[in-house]
């Protein structure tokens, strides 16, 4: 014992000698210790006491016991290794002088395998180079003897503390990676489910594409023109209403913009109040404003109501189109030869076509036929607009009657821009159109096609996008109105 205590007065003459002082030493890895406080879990607190000298490491063990550590001991580097293997430690304190491997070299070999346990090395005879080497390979703490019991007991519990946290954060990773994971998996099996359904969507679509092509353009027709009549009525009504109130609602949004103007007036004569409870009002206000676009909507209120009344005239043009559909028997039958109707057609539309294209005529001679004059010169009227409006510069018009299998035929050709191969099916359904929105309501071509089938007769077109379109209209020779009731 005597022995031991010399050994250690030795130690304290060569600390009171040595030239660097412990404040710098642990200076060093103030850094590595400024961790927020935690409280120590029960199956967080044990430890590896490391030392070759019998009283310190009774002395040390005791001590840290008594703070509810459990402490587990050995006096040499290779016992060390061996319980680390085999325990979980929360913090290690060894001195650096120890039989057959110093703590210095413990603490590379820990490093080196990854192992992050807090080190905290204890030496009696401080050496610069040492204390260098320790801190450089990451020790939590560099003490010197005689260690103080409250000094010890303090950096213990903060690398205690320490290992607490990096593993609740390992634990938070692993619970990340792991939710990541399960994330990844459901979002794979929802990608599958979407491309299975979709491959399911696309094959019902493509069969309905295929039983719409099956369909009979006359049924098609027939089954509009029964809804039209009342479609037509049934719009006319609340249009009235909305003809005669737009004008209303026109002063009412002239009054509520007024309003607003004077609301946003007065907030900015607010906004010299220093009140922060107002002040924050406003903002909140000005905040709402800018989000909605306040100023935008208040703004383009005028137009908006502008164009709303052009709505409304739209849709009155799309009524008399849709009577129009649904009621094409409203005419008188007689007889007439359809190169006259051709040309009753061509004069009301001269207008449109002597600007844009030459006029080519080429008509047999054939006998009159039984029909709705009328309304067949509407049909040729329609077809002519259609192709005046096709052409895009200077062009050409064809206009043909003739006699093919028995049934007499007016052909319609235009050097316009053509029809896209993709909407040729589409074009003598209600409300198509490949036309700006100004230039038609989409039924021209369908209320003509509806006046050919109530003839018996049939309507064909040939297009190629860029080399214009031809219309072609069959129409029995023997048709009779009176034996044939619309």
């Amino acid at each position: 014992m005597e022995e031991i205590y010399g050994k250690e007065r030795m130690r304290r003459k060569m600390e009171s000698s040595f030239s660097l002082s412990q404040n710098h030493l642990s200076g060093q890895s103030q850094n590595y210790k400024q961790l927020p406080e935690v409280g120590i879990s029960e199956e967080s607190k044990q430890l590896l006491l490391i030392d070759d000298e019998p009283t310190i490491l009774r002395l040390y063990e005791k001590l840290l016991q008594r703070q509810g550590f459990k402490v587990i001991t050995a006096s040499d580097g290779k016992t060390a290794q061996q319980l680390i293997a085999g325990n979980k430690f929360d913090c290690i304190i060894a001195d650096i002088l120890l039989p057959g491997m110093n703590g210095i070299s413990l603490l590379a070999l820990l490093r080196e395998k990854g192992i992050n346990i807090p080190v905290i090395l204890i030496t009696g005879a401080p050496d610069l180079n040492t204390a260098i080497q320790a801190i450089k390979l990451g020790a939590y703490d560099y003490l010197t003897k005689p260690v103080d019991n409250e000094q010890l007991l303090r950096v213990v519990e903060r690398a205690v503390s320490y290992t607490c946290l990096f593993r609740e954060k390992e634990r938070l990773e692993a619970e990340n990676r792991l939710y990541l994971r399960r994330l990844e998996e459901h979002n794979q099996r929802l990608e599958d489910m979407v491309r299975i359904r979709t491959r399911e969507l696309e094959k019902s679509l493509e069969e309905l594409k295929l039983a719409q092509e099956k369909l009979v353009q006359s049924e098609k027709m027939a089954s509009i023109g029964a809804l039209s009549a009342g479609i037509a009525h049934e719009i006319n009504n609340p249009m009235a209403y909305v003809k005669s109130n737009l004008e209303q609602i026109k002063q009412y949004a002239s009054a509520i913009v007024s309003f607003l103007q004077k609301v946003f007036q007065e907030i900015e004569t607010l906004k010299k109040d220093t009140n922060p409870e107002i002040q924050r009002m406003i903002n909140e206000l000005e905040e709402s404003a800018e989000k909605l676009d306040l100023w935008y909507i208040l703004s383009d209120c005028k137009e908006i109501i502008r164009e709303t009344g052009e709505g409304v005239e739209r849709v009155v043009e799309i009524i008399r189109d849709l009577k129009q559909f649904a009621h094409p028997n409203n005419d008188i039958s007689g007889e007439a030869k359809l190169a006259d109707l051709v040309e009753r057609a061509i004069t009301l539309t001269w207008n449109a076509i002597k600007y844009k294209a030459e006029l080519i005529r080429e008509y047999q001679e054939l006998p009159p036929i039984k029909c709705y004059p009328r309304l067949l010169t509407q049909v040729f009227v329609n077809i002519l607009v259609n192709a005046s409006q096709a052409i895009e510069k200077q062009g050409k018009i064809w206009g043909r009657v003739f006699e093919e299998d028995g049934m007499q035929c007016v052909e319609i050709e235009d050097t316009g821009i053509g029809i896209p191969k993709d909407k040729l099916s589409k074009i003598f359904d209600p409300f198509f159109t490949t036309k700006d929105v100004n230039q038609g309501t989409g039924l021209g071509l369908s209320v003509s096609y509806g006046i050919v089938q109530k003839h018996k007769g049939k309507i064909g077109v040939e297009s190629e996008e860029g080399k214009g379109a031809t219309f072609t209209i069959y129409l029995p020779a023997d048709f009779n109105p009176e034996t044939h009731p619309q």
